[in-house]
């Protein structure tokens, strides 16, 4: 869902007091547009915003710098009237049967910390967030109706406890232009009803070459890995069915019947696999591969490798030519991988390639990417994302 929070993505960017127009759009989430306002008190960052199109969203952060290298935070935000493109394919399968509309609303408040340790060498995040999603219904692919209101579809309330290192062999830790580095998360999310409990595992590296003058080559690896503590009032079909009460035989319309049934089988078995191996980072969309959407890809275990050759426009035109700022041209090529067998990762593999325009800030940036691939797929984004 952080995707969907345009608003408080595009923080970083923001580093003088006032109005912030703020745009995005990902595939399967839709676009937003809206405007933030920010403003500092010694100390203290206040920032709160708000977005409509197809989403509507609204939300504040406040960050509290204790010094240059510690750093306190907490924002919340809300959001409803989503409609989210979701299948519930495991692993690499094609899902062109069998995608499906979701709508849903929710909130969430979050409470973190960012600390650099050692001249930079090591930077360490820790944050606490509950978020809260009711379900609104389900359409078919083409928006018309699924008779599934009557289904218990459970609000998923989330409490996510994650820890974060990087470890950094960088020129300037927080602005790089060379050198790699190395990251690792552990995530516990607990507390969804109806779900299990488990553990994400997220680690890999980035890395960053230049040459000539204008120039330079990136390349990194993200890996995520799930670890569940299984829920035994849900890790069967018949639990699972009997807790949906999706009561799709009450339905007289044959069609609209066959639809509501083949949705609670489709969500009978995610919520099967989910609950007894889990769920890793999905792999698709504007931070993995490019020419699917958002949340593609799901799995229990997943891993995606990046190339990427950048042309520095800043220096080659002398346009946004600042010392921590920089506008990129990039050509790239993503390959993941996703299988609920660990051992079988590797065995198949989606690609995408394509080129994005990235107005880079520090370690973050705004994307504007265009990518086609695998499947005959493709896809565009334009939002906030990684510089590397």
């Amino acid at each position: 869902m952080k995707k969907l929070l345009i608003l408080i993505s595009l923080v970083p960017f923001i580093t003088q007091a006032g109005i912030l127009p703020i745009a995005g759009r990902y595939d399967g989430a839709g676009g937003a547009y809206g405007a933030a306002y920010q403003e500092q008190f010694g100390k203290n960052r206040v920032i709160v915003g708000a977005v409509t199109g197809d989403v509507l969203a609204y939300g504040g952060l406040l960050t509290h710098f204790m010094n240059k290298n510690i750093e306190f935070s907490l924002g919340a935000a809300s959001f409803r009237d989503v409609s989210l493109l979701t299948t519930y394919n495991r692993g690499l399968t094609d899902d062109e049967d069998d995608q499906y509309i979701l709508k849903l609303q929710g909130q969430a408040v979050a409470l973190g910390s960012k600390i650099w340790l050692f001249s930079d060498l090591i930077t360490t995040n820790l944050s606490v967030t509950q978020s809260t999603i009711q379900f609104d219904g389900y359409q078919d692919d083409s928006g018309e109706d699924i008779e599934f209101d009557q289904a218990n579809l459970f609000d998923v309330e989330t409490t996510a406890i994650k820890l974060g290192f990087d470890l950094n062999f960088y020129d300037n830790a927080r602005a790089p232009s060379q050198g790699v580095g190395f990251n690792a998360a552990i995530t516990q999310l607990s507390g969804r009803t109806g779900q299990s409990d488990q553990l994400t595992l997220d680690y890999g590296f980035n890395s960053l070459y230049p040459f000539l003058k204008h120039f330079s080559f990136g390349f990194k690896g993200k890996y995520s890995d799930a670890i569940v503590d299984k829920n035994s009032k849900y890790d069967s079909e018949d639990e699972i069915r009997d807790a949906l009460d999706a009561k799709c035989s009450s339905v007289t319309d044959s069609l609209k019947r066959s639809k509501c049934e083949d949705l609670e089988n489709a969500l009978v078995a995610f919520i099967l696999e989910n609950n007894t191996v889990g769920s890793a980072s999905p792999l698709g969309g504007s931070a993995g591969l490019r020419s699917f959407r958002e949340q593609r890809f799901k799995a229990a275990h997943t891993a995606l490798y990046t190339a990427e050759i950048n042309t520095n426009l800043s220096t080659l035109f002398d346009v946004l030519n600042k010392k921590d700022t920089k506008l990129l041209f990039s050509i790239f090529y993503d390959q993941g991988y996703a299988s609920d067998n660990k051992l079988e990762l590797f065995d198949e593999s989606k690609f995408s390639n394509g080129a994005a325009i990235r107005l880079v800030k520090g370690r973050g940036s705004i994307n504007l990417q265009a990518a086609s691939g695998s499947d005959d797929s493709s896809s565009w984004s334009l939002g906030f994302g990684s510089a590397f």
